[in-house]
């Protein structure tokens, strides 16, 4: 049921029309997610949480309710799937999606929490493994995440989170990161504090003082 219910998902994905203004399934791809919820609500019922089955089956519920722009029904789903399997697969997925939802939602500081929630669950490097977020691909999300807490000038943010990256990233890389979200964090604190403003070196020093 759950595998069908994938599939569903990404013909109605293959559907979605980019000319709509706001990113909204079409008509044939909002029967098909409606259709793959049916079945993962099945899923659900039959197993009743005995197996993975089920934090499967809410996961995936998860990505249909993002896919049709229903970001309250995901954010449950998800947090669902996180309860019912916390150390699983599924469960650090669904956690960085909540982690996602949570930053759209404008709640910086509990969105850095939950990432590093995740981070914190990636163990050593060498032994992870998730077929729903592989490393690339968590490493790309977290990189994003950082993008736009920056692009949205919310730079305390953007920094915190860096400053958990060397787990996953080149350290000096991570530490450019989190060195630029200080700069342009202090400059916008110098706009009302003139005594705010520190210099690119102090604070890539700053940064750098987290990892030794």
């Amino acid at each position: 049921l759950v595998l069908r219910a994938r599939l569903l998902l990404a013909e109605a994905a293959d559907l979605r029309d980019p000319d709509r203004p706001d990113n909204s399934p079409s008509e044939e791809a909002e029967k098909r997610i409606a259709r793959a919820l049916e079945l993962l609500a099945k899923a659900q019922e039959v197993d009743n949480g005995v197996t993975a089955a089920t934090s499967r089956a809410s996961y995936v519920a998860g990505l249909a309710e993002l896919e049709r722009r229903d970001f309250d029904a995901a954010a449950e789903q998800f947090q669902q799937a996180y309860r019912k399997a916390i150390d699983s697969p599924e469960g650090m997925a669904a956690e960085l999606q909540s982690a996602h939802i949570t930053r759209q939602r404008d709640k910086n500081e509990a969105a850095v929490s939950q990432y590093g929630e995740v981070i914190a669950d990636v163990g050593d490097l060498h032994d992870y493994r998730n077929r729903w977020v592989p490393l690339a691909e968590l490493k790309r999300q977290l990189a994003s995440a950082y993008d736009d807490f920056f692009a949205r000038r919310q730079y305390s943010a953007a920094a915190t989170l860096a400053e958990l990256f060397p787990k996953l990233f080149e350290e000096d890389y991570a530490v450019q990161l989190a060195a630029d979200a200080h700069v342009a964090w202090a400059s916008q604190l110098a706009q009302t504090s003139p005594s705010a403003i520190k210099t690119l070196d102090e604070l890539t020093e700053e940064s750098r003082s987290h990892y030794r």
